[in-house]
């Protein structure tokens, strides 16, 4: 208070405590978890570029012009041996619906490749656990 006494605050829950994770709780039954396993390690990331086209007098369209994607997977963009993973890019050939339609099927079949491959990683990194 303005006054320069002490509030006392009562909360009728007690005080707060988050929740365990779910790897804290399956070490409260023995099943232990390392640290470095409690998350997803690979990741894919991507950039879309686009311009903006007049469409009216007060409006303007994004078009998409590219789209660039790189992960941290192993042996995914760097086939030249290089331990940096160098990103991929991918432009519209024209621009036409139907391009731009191909362009970001052709970044989802990418992206599928990368998981395809980051899932053989987990497999041979869990086969233990697995099987």
């Amino acid at each position: 208070s303005c006054k320069g006494e002490k509030i006392k605050y009562q909360f009728k829950g007690g005080f707060y405590t988050p929740k365990k994770s779910i790897f804290e709780l399956l070490d409260t039954y023995g099943v232990h978890v390392p640290n470095e396993n409690w998350f997803f390690q690979y990741f894919i990331v991507f950039d879309a570029e686009c311009y903006l086209k007049r469409s009216s007098e007060t409006t303007q369209k994004h078009e998409l012009v590219s789209i660039s994607v790189n992960s941290n997977v192993p042996g995914i963009g760097n086939e030249l041996g290089d331990s940096i993973n160098k990103p991929r890019c991918f432009i519209a050939q024209g621009n036409n619906e139907s391009d731009k339609k191909k362009l970001v099927q052709e970044v989802i079949c990418y992206m599928n490749l990368i998981q395809s491959i980051a899932l053989i990683h987990l497999q041979k990194k869990y086969h233990s656990l697995l099987f």
